[in-house]
C-alpha cells in the first residue's frame, strides 16, 4: 500500500492496464493531497467520466451525511419496564414489586 492506495495504481503506464481480470483505466483527476501521486487507475471509471462518476460519489456522500447528521429522537418521557425485566428483578434479585415501581419513579423523577 501507498499513502492508502495499492501502489501500482499510482504509477501512470499507459491508458488502462488489466489486473486480476479487470480493466484499469488511468484517471489523471485524483491527486494526493501532498503530492504522492497525480492520477491514479480507476476500475469504475476514466478521465472522460470523471465528472459523472464524481457527482454519484458525491450525491451518495450528500446522502449519507444527511441521514448520519440527523438528531436522535426524543427520548420518551416517560420511564418503563418490561414484565420480563421486572420479573428477573423480582426472582433473582428478590426485589419486591413495589420495590421496582418506587425505583422507577425516582429515576424518573430524576431525569426530568
Amino acid at each position: 500500500m501507498f499513502y492508502g492506495v495499492q501502489k501500482w495504481r499510482t504509477v501512470n503506464v499507459g491508458p488502462s492496464v488489466t489486473s486480476d481480470g479487470v480493466e484499469w483505466k488511468w484517471c489523471p483527476h485524483h491527486k494526493h493531497p501532498r503530492g504522492h501521486y497525480s492520477g491514479l487507475y480507476y476500475s469504475n471509471h476514466d478521465e472522460s467520466t470523471h465528472a459523472e462518476w464524481k457527482q454519484r460519489k458525491d450525491a451518495r456522500s450528500n446522502k449519507t451525511a444527511a441521514t448520519t447528521d440527523k438528531q436522535p429522537s426524543e427520548a420518551p418521557k416517560k420511564l418503563t419496564i418490561t414484565n420480563e425485566l421486572k420479573n428477573a428483578f423480582m426472582t433473582n434479585l428478590h426485589v419486591s414489586e413495589a420495590d421496582i415501581d418506587k425505583i422507577i419513579a425516582s429515576a424518573s423523577a430524576q431525569g426530568n
